[in-house]
């Protein structure tokens, strides 16, 4: 099957929450992120082609920082496996430089972790 994506998913290390920035409105659970874009694991439906104004609560501190902001567009929505939830592909739409700069990082230390070369180091998991 051919793969449209950009760039390569990362799976997170720990658990990430994702809220409505302006009504603090919970979401759900990041799946997995690129650089340019990510998937949300939900109780509800998200809304193809709506934009979502999402902060990304961090487990712990990671660069001084605990939340990335950032603005996504659902590309899609559909029931997950087990049929208990949603899973919502997002695209990103407007990140600020600082939260864009954190994402790579993220990325960069999910996957450096997955190699085993910082072992649990840069674990978000407390």
């Amino acid at each position: 099957m051919w793969n449209k994506r950009k760039h390569e998913r990362k799976n997170p290390t720990g658990t990430f929450r994702v809220y409505d920035r302006y009504n603090n409105r919970y979401i759900g659970i990041l799946y997995n992120m690129s650089a340019s874009g990510l998937m949300i694991s939900s109780e509800r439906p998200m809304s193809k082609e709506q934009i979502y104004h999402l902060r990304i609560d961090l487990p712990r501190e990671f660069e001084n920082r605990r939340k990335i902001n950032l603005d996504a567009e659902c590309r899609w929505c559909k029931r997950n496996e087990q049929d208990t939830g949603y899973n919502s592909g997002l695209e990103f739409s407007n990140i600020p430089e600082s939260d864009n700069k954190l994402v790579d990082l993220l990325l960069h230390s999910w996957n450096q972790e997955a190699s085993g070369i910082f072992g649990n180091n840069v674990s978000l998991d407390d």
